[in-house]
């Protein structure tokens, strides 16, 4: 069996036998050698304008948290009402750029929209550039 990546390219040359438990082992090692390539991780800083009476802060965060490549939520600082219904939170998040392939300047874009989408979020944006962390 000749396995081959999303591009066409061979990465794995014959398994003898069809054996599927070695082709396994060899997914999973390829899986490992991917996730090695960006060992860092990123923070930036995010202003989230949401209608806390609607939904509470707490789950709007854990939507946050569930995106994927994001790994840490935390609020810097937030306002009551500012506006009527409207809350200002200003989040920071770590980022994991291991689930992109590239990790590029759309991938930041990609989780904003993600943002964007969670129930009770009217808008967000980046308030800071990337650092890496670690």
């Amino acid at each position: 069996m000749i396995i081959q990546d999303q591009d066409g390219k061979q990465i794995i040359g014959l398994v003898k036998n069809g054996n599927l438990s070695i082709f396994m082992s060899m997914i999973k090692f390829i899986d490992i050698i991917r996730e090695s390539t960006n060992p860092n991780i990123y923070l930036i800083y995010c202003r989230v304008v949401v209608n806390a009476d609607k939904r509470p802060m707490g789950d709007i965060l854990s939507d946050v948290r569930a995106i994927p490549g994001v790994t840490i939520v935390d609020i810097v600082n937030a306002d009551s009402k500012t506006h009527g219904i409207r809350h200002v939170a200003d989040i920071s998040l770590k980022i994991d750029p291991n689930p992109f392939e590239p990790f590029d300047g759309k991938s930041y874009g990609t989780i904003l929209d993600a943002i964007k989408k969670i129930p009770s979020v009217y808008t967000a944006k980046y308030t800071s550039t990337p650092v890496v962390v670690s």
